[in-house]
């Protein structure tokens, strides 16, 4: 959803006091919400404003949508002036600091004025993906002016509130009675320069009486420093309200927010904490290698037989087994995100390459026929191709003589074509669809029979127990000459039954599960790459996006991938499946398979502990004997375009090359016992 101009049409934003009439003040409000985890902070009030309207021509403009109808949506006035705020202090930079965090410091409302109602089971789980926040607010027996807040809720680790505003008007050239303004307002427990979230929320206001006419609108926003807050300036007349939406004996109006985000970025999110896995390293523009490994590293029987390949006499600068059996035990059993690095390196890959997004089919192929040549002439010999591999047969069968043509193939990967197909089954119906050969396509059916009609087509005679489906999301537009994204609705199910397509079918070996779901968001020339996994096939899915791995909800991994042109809120979307792999149900006992340290080669373990050593040794010497200490400079435009959340890595082989790479940190260096202000000085001449 676009930006907004940050207008409010009110003159009084603060709570007011009439005598006569009860206003919309802090005590007059009733709220619930479902997080009163002990992780939750007290309810907090944001100090009222003075505000007047206002507009910045340079701002985004209204969706078309909401310009036909009258609505805005932005920030609230509290986030406008404090953005305002934020650049009178950009350029004073001797304000007190003191008084900063007195002025950001809320009031807390009385417990007697709030009621929790709890209605969401996962409320304290403070990493969860969605909760709710339910906000009554007693209304006056006339609009008052006011600002309002509710209770918190605690996703993602983050606090979410919903912030109300009121501004009567009492014009009788206007019959709206004024606007009810209402915004979602995020912030992290801990501050943390450049942090950001991704969420989507429904806010509804509850109909007096008939829950059918509830209220609702919609937001799809990005929170961060920048923007805490998004919603609706016009969300509703006041006028509407007092008709249709005040509740009764308690005249109450009743919203309700359901709230579903993303994992944060730029935060301290421990994913081996929260999912008992941790992601990897974009090195480049290799999100969708990382995607493919992942789902890979959960295939747990090729695992296995990777971490019995002999490589005690490999190169380890050249090896691809060797480094794949460093990173599938990085991802085992450390705590932090994984670097890439040597895997790329034995690919033969130099800066480029890394930079360079590799069609992922291609590099699977590649892979795959790596390991299975590694394998030949040891115990692991086959094991690849009793994952991957399976089979069909390409026939041509004369309709008017008896004679057939039959051509057995192998395959590793399935191409589907998105195109005019609707799901799975349509596609491999299109697959195997037969076609006539008659007039000029006669076929030749030999020096008997000579040239006859036929029917030509496929049918399969195995399935592997691990499928990979190909969704064929991109095509060649000979009119534009390139390459363009097929981003068409194409629905699949978490559980696919084949046995229509198999030449002699057997139930046993047609049914399968949905492991792992590669997604591209972008188009044909740029984007990202994620995968969602179901690691133990019962429902439980993570979103792996690089180095950050997060519980999501099975319609955030299914329904949301499978595209379409616009997305719940009619804004533009382009974000769908491009690969599935499947678990064949009968063999899920044996692909996924335990894998415990004891069932790694000991001297594969001993090789990675004794590297691991003397990389932290010979760092250690190499700073004791030089005399200097490397500090790392964060500027704050930094963190506004830092993408992961591992702004260092004292693993990796190389920081202080990764970094640069990143280009997000400058150097210098420090001699010990130095005097912090010599250093400084220092400092800021070299950032001249």
């Amino acid at each position: 959803m676009s930006g907004i101009k940050r207008t409010f049409l009110a003159e009084e934003c603060s709570a007011t006091t009439n005598d006569n009439n009860s206003s919309l003040t802090d005590n007059n409000i009733q709220s619930s919400s479902p997080s009163d985890s002990p992780q939750s902070k007290k309810l907090r009030r944001s100090s009222s404003h003075q505000t007047t309207e206002s507009e910045n021509d340079d701002e985004p403009q209204e969706d078309q949508y909401e310009q036909e109808n009258g609505i805005t949506n932005g920030h609230s006035p509290v986030q406008s002036e404090r953005s305002e705020e934020e650049e009178e202090d950009d350029e004073d930079e001797d304000d007190d600091d003191d008084d900063e965090a007195t002025e950001a410091e809320p009031e807390c409302f009385s417990d007697d004025s709030i009621v929790h109602v709890s209605f969401d089971s996962g409320k304290d789980d403070i990493f969860r993906y969605d909760g709710s926040i339910r906000f009554h607010i007693i209304a006056p027996s006339r609009p008052q002016s006011g600002q309002l807040t509710s209770d918190q809720s605690i996703i993602r680790t983050f606090i979410w509130t919903l912030l109300a505003f009121s501004k009567p008007n009492y014009d009788s050239c206007h019959n709206d009675g004024g606007t009810f303004s209402l915004f979602l307002k995020c912030e992290p427990e801990k501050l943390s320069p450049g942090w950001s979230i991704f969420a989507k929320a429904e806010l509804t206001l509850l109909h007096a009486i008939d829950s059918n006419k509830n209220f609702v609108k919609k937001i799809n926003h990005l929170f961060n420093a920048r923007s805490i807050d998004w919603g609706f300036h016009q969300f509703k007349s006041l006028k509407e309200i007092y008709s249709e939406f005040i509740h009764w004996p308690d005249n109450t109006i009743r919203i309700e927010a359901k709230i579903h985000a993303d994992a944060p970025r730029n935060v301290e999110w421990d994913s081996k904490g929260q999912t008992g896995f941790v992601g990897l390293r974009n090195i480049g523009a290799t999100c969708y290698m990382n995607s493919f490994l992942q789902t890979i590293y959960f295939t747990k029987k090729l695992r296995r037989a990777v971490y019995a390949l002999p490589t005690d006499s490999d190169d380890q600068l050249h090896s691809i087994p060797l480094a794949l059996q460093k990173l599938f035990y990085d991802l085992q059993f450390t705590d932090r995100p994984v670097s890439t690095k040597k895997l790329t390196r034995s690919f033969g890959w130099d800066k480029p390459d890394e930079f360079c997004q590799h069609d992922i089919q291609e590099f699977c192929r590649v892979l795959l026929d790596k390991l299975e040549s590694k394998m030949e002439g040891t115990t692991m010999e086959g094991v690849i191709p009793s994952l991957f591999q399976g089979q069909y047969v390409q026939y041509v069968r004369c309709t008017k003589v008896d004679h057939e043509s039959r051509v057995k193939q192998t395959f590793y990967d399935v191409p589907l074509q998105v195109r005019n197909n609707a799901n799975i089954t349509e596609s491999f119906r299109d697959f195997c669809k037969s076609e006539i050969l008659t007039g000029e396509n006669l076929y030749d059916a030999g020096n008997i029979h000579g040239l006859q009609e036929a029917e030509k087509g496929v049918k399969f005679q195995k399935f592997p127990p691990v499928l990979c489906l190909h969704l064929l999301r991109f095509e060649y537009d000979y009119n534009l000459s390139q390459h363009r994204k097929i981003n068409d609705s194409y629905s699949f199910d978490y559980h696919l039954d084949l046995s229509e397509f198999l030449e002699n079918p057997d139930c046993s070996s047609c049914s399968y599960k949905l492991l792992s779901i590669l997604v591209h968001s972008g188009d044909n020339s740029s984007g990202h790459y994620v995968s969602f996994i179901n690691p133990a096939l019962d429902g439980q899915w993570f979103k792996f996006d690089d180095d950050v791995v997060a519980r999501v909800a099975a319609s955030d991994a299914m329904e949301r991938n499978f595209g379409g042109t616009q997305d719940d809120d009619g804004s533009m979307y382009n974000t769908s499946a491009y690969m599935l792999v499947y678990i064949r149900e009968d063999c899920q006992k044996d692909v996924l398979c335990d894998i415990n340290q004891e069932d790694i080669p000991q001297n594969l373990i001993a090789r990675f502990d004794y590297d691991k050593k003397y990389l932290l040794k010979r760092r250690q010497d190499m700073m004791d004997n030089d005399g200097f200490v490397d500090i790392q400079i964060i500027l704050t435009d930094d963190f506004h375009i830092q993408q992961t959340i591992c702004l260092t890595d004292l693993i990796c082989e190389n920081p202080v090359e990764l970094l640069q790479n990143k280009r997000c940190l400058r150097y210098i260096q420090a001699q010990h016992g130095e005097i912090f202000r010599v250093f400084a000085r220092r400092l800021a001449y070299a950032l001249v």
